[in-house]
């Protein structure tokens, strides 16, 4: 009977424990996200980052306190502290440190306290540096995790468009982004070069985050270069002999308005020519 009543309670105490560190338990743990359950009929929480060995840092402890509070992201705070230059870096990765919760029934304790390993901020799945007019890729610049681009003219150093990754009209300003398609900024006719800035580690160009593309054919590039300013219509019948690299060059030689572009070679001639046949 008494073998019997202490198989029964030790039952008991299994289910009970084992629903205690069900319902305390933290529903999540991560760099990303901690969140834990009501502890009791506690209300009011604070969170404190700690070291790994769960002791407090005197400056972030508490780092929150709020009714109902039972979410806290590290990363979400950490990035805060350095963009409001609190502190200069965010942890490396592969950095542990831990976390605690205080509410009135208790501080710290099971689903109430952990440690995080930092992980790889930047994730580029493999994909390459690529640069064309449908395409601008780049790849992981260290472990930054924050990257947007710049579009300058053929110079490299006048700005046509800042961040364009947010003001694509997409809303693309979130972490990890590696691409862009230049075809959705709609940019005039013309050559370009584009420039990728990152952080944490505030980086601009460089290899394998810089390069140059066109819009548009390039012989309606040269067109607009050279000839724009007395044809402005490709498509006017008066040029169409231009659609004749041969004539384009009698032209040069006879017009005195066109003398100037005597030092069109014939690479160049031609691919005005073909532009002129065939306006894109």
């Amino acid at each position: 009977m008494r073998n019997a009543f202490l198989r029964h309670f030790r039952f008991l105490l299994i289910v009970l424990v084992s629903y205690t560190l069900n319902a305390h338990a933290a529903s999540e743990s991560t760099y990303e996200s901690i969140q834990w359950n009501k502890r009791g009929n506690d209300t009011f929480y604070c969170f404190d980052i700690t070291d790994e060995n769960l002791k407090p840092h005197p400056w972030l402890a508490p780092v929150v306190c709020g009714d109902n509070l039972f979410r806290f992201s590290p990363r979400e705070h950490l990035e805060k502290m350095v963009r409001d230059k609190a502190t200069m870096s965010l942890p490396d990765v592969g950095e542990v440190f831990g976390w605690k919760v205080w509410s009135a029934s208790g501080y710290g304790g099971v689903g109430y306290e952990g440690t995080i390993k930092v992980p790889k901020n930047c994730v580029d799945d493999g994909i390459s540096y690529t640069s064309t007019s449908e395409l601008i890729q780049w790849v992981c610049r260290g472990d930054d995790y924050y990257y947007t681009i710049d579009i300058l003219k053929e110079d490299g150093i006048t700005m046509v468009k800042q961040d364009v990754i947010c003001q694509s009209g997409k809303g693309d300003c979130s972490r990890g982004k590696h691409k862009i398609d230049p075809r959705q900024l709609n940019l005039p006719t013309g050559r370009y070069t584009w420039k990728v800035w990152s952080a944490p580690s505030g980086m601009w160009g460089g290899k394998d985050f810089e390069g140059s593309f066109q819009m548009g054919s390039e012989g309606k590039i040269l067109f607009n270069t050279h000839c724009s300013e007395c044809h402005k219509d490709p498509k006017d019948s008066k040029i169409a002999v231009g659609s004749d690299p041969a004539r384009i060059r009698n032209a040069i030689a006879t017009i005195q308005k066109m003398n100037k572009l005597n030092s069109l070679d014939s690479d160049i001639l031609q691919k005005i020519a073909d532009y002129i046949k065939n306006p894109d």
